[in-house]
């Protein structure tokens, strides 16, 4: 088996902070694997990598071109990587693929130019404008060399015996889970660095009606005899919505700021439904 799995792309809100520390998060011992904001799915590689997912692996997301992108690694990572050694990484080619990816979003290229897209992109963020259209401009770095290709391959291993939907969180929960089950809860939350503008901040995001209906969620969880572990923004709100389920601070680095950034820590919660250790 592969010694490295991480994340294929970059995306918004990763947790590759929480994979050194994620052990003393976990239950005892669980059986199946859930996991509904799979965005870049770096617990999900962390616990593979550990050797901890031994039973069946549930993964999801709403974003489509994500979904399909994961499948086309698990299912068929030579074409990928054979249709990624035949491009080019200048600007010209970036914007030429990025049109072709906007006129045909669908289309069975779609997935390839999606990756390519994310990994050549302006700081691998995912932004679509009002008409849906990817706008990310080209970001002068595109970490696609062998490394990659390599990881590409790993990373497949990884997901063989995954199965992958494309689904919103609640429809994705709505189904029965089983007991003693782990699901890994990331909603794709802002942290701010200072209180004022939480709310402001996480509307567009995930608001505080989402939240709540989290909140509904993650007791039909816990009323299933599974266990949860979220991540969720350090705020006073957050914990009034989830206080009666256990919930700890954690401290990590963040790089704040443009070409002048510097490392701030950041707080964010860890919310589960069973004991953790200290």
């Amino acid at each position: 088996l592969p010694t490295m799995f991480r994340p294929f792309i970059r995306w918004a809100g990763g947790k590759r902070w929480l994979c050194s520390r994620i052990q003393r998060y976990l239950p005892l011992s669980f059986t199946d694997y859930y996991e509904p904001f799979l965005g870049g799915g770096s617990v999900f590689f962390c616990l593979q990598e550990k050797g901890l997912l031994k039973n069946e692996i549930f993964l999801s997301d709403c974003n489509t071109q994500l979904i399909n992108a994961y499948k086309l690694v698990r299912d068929n990572p030579e074409s990928l990587i054979a249709w990624l050694q035949k491009r080019t990484y200048t600007e010209e080619e970036y914007y030429k693929i990025r049109n072709h990816y906007n006129l045909y979003p669908f289309a069975p290229s779609a997935s390839v130019e999606f990756i390519y897209l994310n990994k050549c992109g302006f700081n691998g963020i995912y932004r679509v404008n009002q008409k849906g259209e990817y706008n990310v401009p080209f970001g002068n770095k595109c970490e696609i060399n062998s490394n990659y290709y390599e990881l590409l391959n790993n990373d497949s291993k990884a997901l063989q015996k995954a199965s992958i939907t494309k689904q919103d969180y609640k429809t994705f929960l709505k189904k029965k889970i089983r007991p003693q089950s782990l699901v890994f809860i990331d909603p794709p939350y802002t942290t701010s660095y200072t209180e004022n503008g939480f709310i402001a901040y996480n509307k567009k995001t995930f608001s505080l009606e989402d939240q709540r209906n989290l909140l509904k969620v993650v007791q039909r969880i816990n009323d299933s005899n599974a266990f949860f572990l979220m991540t969720n923004a350090y705020h006073d709100v957050i914990k009034d919505i989830f206080g009666h389920f256990q919930i700890r601070e954690e401290i990590r680095q963040s790089l704040i700021g443009g070409k002048k950034a510097v490392r701030q820590q950041v707080k964010e919660y860890i919310i589960t439904n069973y004991n953790v250790g200290e």
